[in-house]
């Protein structure tokens, strides 16, 4: 099988086996570009419900973008649907990997105009979070230095992947 090609529900007899195709039926109903996080959970999600689906992707699964990624899966985001589309995200990914994540928390440090957008946009969304002065900051992570104009908030179900 080429390098290039990863599969989810197939065979590789599939891949080489043109005859069906030749025949009128299909070898695939879907055809998802890039390995990576979304591109393997789509799959998965396509695999789940008896899609025919094939991977393309020039490097290993999870070898592009995603392992140049920090990995970091953030609800501090500054549109209420991006909020909720993470939300649902960390319950997915807790629901179908076991072992390739870890809760660790987002502490985000600003001016308090600059989260604001960050602020509403949780708060509309149901997520829970913590605002910090620069003293309590210090307090919690001492190795970090901050400005007292400065705020944090800080989200404790971000995850890292």
């Amino acid at each position: 099988m080429p390098k290039r090609w990863a599969k989810s529900n197939i065979e590789e007899k599939d891949i080489i086996d043109q005859s069906k195709h030749a025949q009128g039926g299909s070898l695939y109903e879907l055809a998802i570009i890039g390995g990576g996080v979304a591109g393997i959970f789509s799959a998965l999600m396509a695999a789940q419900n008896s899609v025919r689906t094939i991977i393309i992707d020039p490097n290993k699964l999870g070898g592009g973008a995603t392992i140049r990624s920090a990995g970091v899966v953030t609800l501090q985001l500054d549109e209420e649907d991006d909020v909720k589309l993470v939300k649902r995200s960390i319950e997915l990914i807790k629901q179908y990997s076991k072992s390739s994540w870890r809760v660790t928390g987002f502490l985000q440090l600003g001016r308090p105009n600059q989260l604001q957008d960050s602020i509403e946009s949780m708060r509309r969304a149901g997520v829970e979070f913590k605002l910090l002065s620069s003293s309590e900051i210090e307090s919690i992570w001492p190795e970090i230095i901050s400005d007292e104009r400065f705020i944090g908030v800080y989200t404790s179900e971000d995850l890292s992947l």
